[in-house]
């Protein structure tokens, strides 16, 4: 394999690797506060399927990094799909109206 794929390989599991940690960090910030107005249906709809496609993709061409990558980012998004459906208003919005 030449130096362009390995490096090419790194940075996108460096990027996916990001994109991971916001995930989880989002999830977390959803349940902490209860609240997940800065989310829409449309976001996290796209977000859960764009891992299912990528998981597929990764299947498909039998690529680890691809699979991993997609399989660890499928539960935050789940989760936060959860806590959209749970927490479309906050707290603070119902003491107020």
């Amino acid at each position: 394999m030449n130096t362009y794929c390995e490096i090419s390989r790194f940075v996108t599991m460096l990027a996916s690797l990001t994109m991971t940690c916001g995930l989880y960090v989002q999830c977390w910030k959803v349940f902490r506060t209860r609240s997940a107005k800065d989310f829409t249906l449309t976001l996290v709809g796209s977000l859960i399927f764009t891992e299912v496609v990528w998981f597929n993709y990764g299947m498909v061409l039998r690529e680890w990094p691809i699979i991993l990558s997609s399989v660890l980012n499928i539960s935050p998004v789940v989760a936060i799909m959860y806590g959209y459906l749970r927490y479309r208003t906050s707290k603070a919005a119902e003491v107020l109206s």
